[in-house]
């Protein structure tokens, strides 16, 4: 009749959203007509715990990570010359701030916007995400048993988690004073943030009246379960504690008869009090863990902005001038690009059930805005002039011919720059576990001031198969096999052979072959 009981409290409650008290006996354990299981709502896990999930997701999506870790990674080339940037400025549960970029030094430094000295090729960018609309799905728990069972091992998880928590807490803390070790005190800000954040995060409320310091003390088991009876060398030694306003003298005898290692028991305390500091962490890792089998799908949106700043250099321009040598009649010309990119993207992965493989999608659109230039228009030939007569040492004559590879721009104008307008649109989409499609729509303007270039627009297109070249969860490569049109304005057809084919190793996300 008592399991009944708890079964009815358990799955006729999973719509309450009710703080759940959790009361203690004298030795901190769960007093047994609280052990229960009510559930705070029909979510498998907390919400603190699932948008952890989701930001989880994401981060794993972009960047290829689950965790990533704040810093910026710095890596050089052998010349010490370019420099790869990357890294996580900051993160929470609701953004992530990173950035990204492949600069070019000189040996006074990188410079930026500097037509003298500045990098001949750069680009670096700031890049903002943040998810919404994060869903995952799960047998429900009215209709399955698996699903109950999650419940229930996942609620009881955390309660014990917490339980054994502050059982470690109050006979470490009791076993040190009474040994004359100084302790913080419960009403210390440090608990009562531990308090906060099991009320603000899991809807927990502790009931610790009953607690007994006397039983604790008594209670030898506890003792001998944790390995902390007493050491060889333990005894015959006094310790003096200076305090604010005295000196606190912990005399010798205070150590004759005691049965713990005071240094085992001081680790443990410390070891305690340090993860009371982050104890709605580690009840997410409980959840996370217990609750992952039992997901079948999950999906979510995010919006991204990456203002960015690039460096290009168009080399060996040729610009005629008879009073200059033949060397200084070419010139690089440096520019400075510079923009944000929005994207707008989708996310949506579900294991296999039934008859239906597992499948996997992935969508983003997006838009760039920025500073353009015309260094399309630029085509490369071989210069030749005339030879110029050398005497030689021994009367003859040579001729030294004058050839160098340059940039010129058919259409007559020199370099400017243009406003850029690109839009584009990608979708990835695995009906299989190993195969799939995907394909690319771009759009793109350049916009010119009259007499600075021609305005151009482009729209393009790219079609494939997708296949994971390896079965396994890790190591596994995504191939592209596609065609590809460059420009659709243009024929396919062998005169303007805008029709391409070719393969590429990588897709521009991340992703695990199961859910």
């Amino acid at each position: 009749m008592r399991q009944v009981l708890i079964w009815v409290v358990l799955f006729f409650t999973i719509n309450v959203f009710s703080q759940h008290t959790l009361t203690f006996n004298t030795t901190v354990d769960l007093e047994p007509d609280e052990t229960a299981i009510e559930l705070q709502s029909n979510k498998l896990v907390s919400s603190y715990s699932f948008n952890k999930l989701v930001f989880e997701d994401l981060s794993y999506l972009l960047l290829g990570g689950s965790a990533p870790s704040e810093g910026l990674e710095a890596t050089f080339d052998e010349s010490k010359s370019n420099i790869a940037l990357s890294g996580i400025l900051t993160s929470n549960d609701g953004f992530i701030l990173s950035v990204k970029g492949d600069l070019s030094a000189t040996d006074e430094g990188i410079y930026f916007i500097d037509e003298q000295n500045g990098s001949k090729k750069a680009k670096i960018a700031l890049n903002f995400y943040r998810p919404f609309w994060g869903r995952r799905s799960y047998d429900s728990p009215k209709t399955s048993v698996v699903s109950q069972r999650a419940f229930y091992k996942i609620e009881k998880a955390k309660q014990y988690k917490i339980a054994a928590l502050l059982k470690d807490y109050y006979y470490t803390t009791y076993l040190l004073e009474d040994a004359g070790i100084p302790v913080e005190s419960l009403v210390n800000d440090k608990f009562k943030q531990f308090y906060k954040d099991l009320v603000k995060n899991h809807k927990y409320s502790l009931d610790t009246n009953q607690i007994n310091r006397e039983v604790i003390l008594l209670d030898t088991s506890y003792i001998v379960a944790k390995k902390l009876k007493e050491g060889p060398k333990n005894n015959a030694f006094k310790v003096a504690i200076s305090a604010k306003d005295s000196t606190i003298y912990v005399p010798e005898a205070i150590y004759e008869g005691v049965t713990y290692d005071l240094d085992k028991v001081i680790a443990l305390y410390d070891k305690t009090v340090s993860a009371m500091d982050s104890i709605s962490e580690k009840l997410v890792l409980e959840e996370h863990k217990i609750a992952q089998p039992y997901w079948n799908s999950k999906k979510f949106w995010y919006f991204g902005g990456s203002p960015y700043y690039a460096r290009e250099t168009v080399k060996n321009i040729y610009i005629p001038n008879e009073d200059k040598s033949f060397d200084e009649q070419f010139s690089d010309t440096p520019g400075d690009l510079f923009g944000i990119e929005l994207q707008f993207g989708f996310f949506y992965q579900s294991k296999k059930n039934g008859y239906w493989p597992p499948r996997m999608f992935f969508a983003r659109t997006t838009v760039n805005l920025g500073q353009g230039s015309n260094v399309g228009e630029f085509e490369s030939r071989t210069y030749n002039f005339p030879s110029k007569p050398l005497d030689t040492i021994s009367s003859g004559i040579v001729s030294t011919p004058l050839s160098k590879e340059g940039n010129y721009n058919p259409k007559g104008n020199l370099y400017n720059y243009g406003f850029l307008t690109e839009l584009g649109i990608d979708a990835y989409y695995f009906p299989f576990e190993r195969y799939g499609i995907f394909g690319q729509v771009g759009y793109s303007n350049l916009n010119f001031d009259p007499g600075k270039g021609e305005d151009a627009e482009v729209y393009n297109l790219r079609l494939g198969i997708l296949m994971n070249l390896k079965a396994k969860e890790k190591n596994f490569a995504t191939l592209q096999l596609f065609a590809d049109r460059s420009d659709l304005s243009k024929s396919p057809n062998s005169k303007d052979e805008n029709l391409l084919f070719g393969f590429k190793v990588g897709v521009p996300f991340n992703f695990k072959q199961k859910l």
